[in-house]
């Protein structure tokens, strides 16, 4: 959990992180969950998108630790991702 914990100060559209165990949910400042859900599957990481603006991860109860640290990487990528479309998007508006 204080690695998803972490992502709140990495990325700025981030507001909050909750769960317990492996069944954790992260909440977006705006409704990104569909690109964010499309970005991981991209990397062939399965989340659901429970909310316009907030995703869950159920991953199974096996999960090695070792799977989680990938997971999390897949995650990072695709937030950095997503990240990076909403400002060249923002940026884009600008120019009209």
């Amino acid at each position: 959990m204080a690695e998803l914990d972490g992502l709140k100060s990495s990325f700025d559209f981030v507001t909050e992180v909750r769960g317990k165990g492996l069944l954790v949910a992260l909440e977006f400042d705006r409704e990104i969950s569909h690109e964010v859900v499309q970005a991981c599957l991209e990397r062939g990481l399965l989340i659901n998108p429970v909310k316009q603006n907030a995703v869950r991860f159920m991953p199974p109860l096996i999960t090695q630790r070792s799977e989680v640290d990938e997971a999390m990487g897949m995650l990072k990528d695709a937030l950095t991702q997503v990240s990076k479309s909403r400002i060249v998007e923002i940026e884009g508006e600008g120019e009209n």
